[in-house]
């Protein structure tokens, strides 16, 4: 961490926190955010006045990530709060207790992911044909734990995207004893007669009541909803925002591209919103939620 963090130096963190995101997904990026800010914490190295602006130039950047990953911000807006309470304290007592206080952040996190599971679970029924479409840490979970403790008999449609998501969710399901198929996204139409349901997970939930979520699940969501086949948003509370969908800083990329001897201009997001009326049933760790509510 520097006092002054320039525009190449953030832009370079808010690119690790998507890539890693984009791979790890929102619950394990926001451990690992955490455990990180710990890490460097125990490494700083500085003088006394200097150590809470130290804090202030990273907080910063984690309020901006390109998309904003709320749950994180959230946590990091208690870390603030509680930490001024030593702002008195000598330097080795703030780094003390900033250790302290992320650590409990973890904590929590970890406990409201586990109440959300233990609820989302219950909605996996047998004989139900579940499509997922990303590789959702919560999702999984619930999956894993229906079949593990719950008992219950199920199969899952598993909609491919990149390798690694898609590996991902192959290896957990392979590993739980989940029976699955993989089937393109292009090629759902023709098993939409035997799914009952379909589950996601998202980044965030905005006050607007839009969900980010990762790309191409909107597509998706859409033809399940069309199709009258139900869709199940998992979610914490902790991942509903104050704001409105156009504060989530959703990356747009722009890029040029050659194929065939052609040269074309790509723009590309890094996520979608889905209007939450595409959405039959919104979980969280206090049970399903109104969407009218919201």
């Amino acid at each position: 961490m520097g006092v002054n963090m320039n525009i190449t130096d953030r832009e370079k963190l808010y690119r690790l926190f998507r890539e890693n995101a984009d791979v790890l997904g929102t619950n394990r990026i926001t451990i690992v955010a955490l455990q990180s800010f710990i890490n460097a914490v125990k490494l700083l190295r500085c003088k006394d006045k200097h150590l809470l602006s130290q804090y202030a130039e990273l907080i910063k950047a984690i309020k901006n990530t390109q998309p904003r990953i709320i749950p994180l911000i959230h946590l990091i807006e208690q870390f603030e709060t509680e930490i001024k309470a030593f702002d008195d304290a000598s330097y080795e007592e703030i780094k003390n207790q900033t250790i302290r206080i992320l650590k409990q952040k973890m904590i929590l996190y970890e406990s409201i992911t586990k109440e959300v599971i233990q609820v989302g679970r219950q909605y996996v029924r047998d004989n139900d044909i579940v499509i997922t479409h990303s590789a959702s840490t919560v999702v999984k979970r619930v999956l894993i734990e229906a079949k593990k403790e719950l008992k219950r008999k199920f199969s899952v449609i598993i909609l491919k995207q990149d390798f690694l998501k898609t590996k991902q969710m192959i290896t957990w399901l392979t590993e739980a004893g989940i029976d699955y198929i993989v089937v393109p996204e292009y090629s759902l139409s023709l098993l939409l007669g035997k799914a009952t349901k379909m589950f996601i997970g998202a980044v965030s939930v905005t006050h607007d009541k839009q969900a980010v979520a990762v790309v191409g699940t909107a597509n998706v969501v859409s033809f399940c909803h069309i199709n009258n086949i139900p869709v199940y948003l998992f979610v914490k509370s902790l991942k509903f925002s104050h704001q409105s969908h156009s504060h989530q800083h959703i990356y747009l990329k722009e890029v040029d591209m050659e194929e065939d001897g052609y040269v074309y201009h790509l723009t590309t997001h890094s996520h979608d919103l889905i209007d939450l009326k595409l959405v039959d049933h919104l979980i969280t760790e206090n049970g399903e939620v109104g969407i009218g509510t919201l």
